[in-house]
């Protein structure tokens, strides 16, 4: 195989010099190894020359040649490549691949640099034309050994996909400008990151407070959700009724009932004005598109979604816990529903990698309950799958910390915040009890 310049590797081929199906024509050409017929390698080079031939950056012109490999892949056809190799023999982060129709990767065409790595194409289309207008733009980086921002940025996301996979060595796929994107080990589902460099230049629907800071740069990753369980201050007709410990408005044990909780003797304007607040802040967290599931009972179904709404979420509507056994109540319908109000943070796109939810859960109410509003796990398990794979669920009122263990057993991960120091205490120890026993 010569090693001669892209620039006369151009100027033969337009000549003809390597139309011939003769094997020595084409290893002159540069094939240097392949698994196809030998005479195949003519039409398989004239595919390759779009790239080659679209060359238009006199630095690699001059100073690179070019040589081809046909592959054979565990699983899939061949596929060829188009190897760009630096005439001095010292790459240092010079040496590229273009590869052609590989079953490994979605784009027709991807770009393989040496200063990316190989574990993931540098970039990608459809369209060889865009692949050659990429090269071209990136002869001034490899001429004078610059490092685009990217690189950087790529080790940021490297960063945040170990503090959430625990994994290192996952491919990591350019999506364009400070847009990332990588397949998760636990689901084999795709995860899309932004990054930034301040955040003063946030993404289009992003906060700051929804930023993982990874050296000097900022990640903005995965979908967060709201799911919680929050105290209804719906006990009680007078205030006085309103103001009683939860441990005697909501349980009928005495001095055997799980410890009272704060937050509930508030009266209704008070209350919507005090949910609308932790709405608002908690939505600062999420991710645009990311949804919020509140429980309520009946007395406070209005309430809730005003206050969903006022808080900025889009209302999308109630979903209805089915409690089964409840108290009869002559001439009347029994109340044995709770609701949980849902919304998403701005638009809700119709195609997240979520499957269809049922719109009535129907589960008794746990036993041996250690929170006075405890909900049945089973439940809280059906609710958290309306998180995209991978999410990363916030439960503001984790009580005994059912929603944090249901996420965590569906595959989520979770944070809980309590301010009843002793349901922290108990959410704590069930939850580690409970994960060690399902290890």
């Amino acid at each position: 195989m010569a090693e001669m310049t892209v620039r006369r590797w151009q100027e033969r081929f337009r000549a003809g010099d390597f139309n011939s199906r003769d094997l020595s024509v084409q290893c002159e050409a540069g094939w240097y190894d392949w698994f196809c017929r030998d005479e195949a390698l003519a039409g398989r080079l004239k595919k390759l020359s779009s790239v080659v031939m679209g060359i238009q950056a006199p630095f690699i012109l001059d100073n690179y040649y070019v040589w081809f490999k046909n592959n054979c892949p565990v699983a899939g056809p061949l596929y060829d490549d188009a190897r760009f190799e630096p005439l001095s023999g010292e790459r240092n982060g010079k040496y590229f691949i273009v590869s052609l129709d590989s079953p490994h990767e979605q784009a027709k065409w991807v770009l393989y640099t040496e200063r990316y790595g190989y574990d993931a194409p540098e970039f990608g289309s459809g369209n060889v034309r865009d692949v050659v207008r990429y090269i071209n733009s990136m002869a001034a980086e490899l001429e004078h050994n610059a490092q685009p921002d990217f690189l950087l940025e790529k080790q940021a996301v490297s960063d945040y996909i170990f503090r959430h996979e625990w994994k290192r060595n996952i491919p990591i796929y350019r999506e364009g400008e400070h847009k990332f994107s990588y397949v998760s080990r636990k689901d084999r589902k795709p995860r899309k990151v932004t990054v930034t460099c301040s955040l003063e230049d946030l993404p289009s629907g992003y906060t700051a407070e929804q930023a993982e800071q990874h050296g000097k740069l900022y990640v903005f990753g995965m979908e967060q959700p709201i799911i919680t369980d929050p105290p209804y201050a719906s006990g009680g007709r007078t205030q006085a009724e309103k103001n009683k410990s939860p441990a005697k408005k909501y349980s009928s044990m005495g001095d055997h009932a799980p410890p009272p909780f704060d937050g509930d003797s508030k009266d209704q304007r008070s209350w919507t004005r005090w949910a609308a607040e932790w709405l608002s802040d908690a939505r600062k967290l999420c991710k645009p598109g990311a949804p919020v599931c509140m429980f309520i009972d009946w007395r406070q179904l209005p309430a809730a979604s005003d206050a969903l709404q006022w808080a900025g979420w889009i209302w999308r509507g109630t979903a209805v816990w089915d409690k089964g056994n409840s108290r009869p109540q002559k001439g009347r319908f029994r109340q044995q529903a709770e609701y949980i109000v849902w919304g998403s943070n701005g638009d809700m796109p119709i195609n997240r990698p979520v499957p269809c939810l049922p719109g009535v859960f129907k589960y008794g109410n746990p036993q041996n309950r250690i929170h006075l509003t405890e909900k049945p796990l089973q439940l809280m398990r059906d609710i958290v799958k309306i998180t995209e794979p991978g999410g990363h669920i916030l439960d503001p009122f984790a009580g005994s910390g059912t929603t944090v263990l249901a996420a965590v057993l569906e595959g989520y991960t979770a944070t809980g915040i309590e301010v009843t120091d002793e349901y922290a205490r108990l959410a704590r120890e069930r939850i580690k009890k409970e994960l060690e026993t399902c290890a």
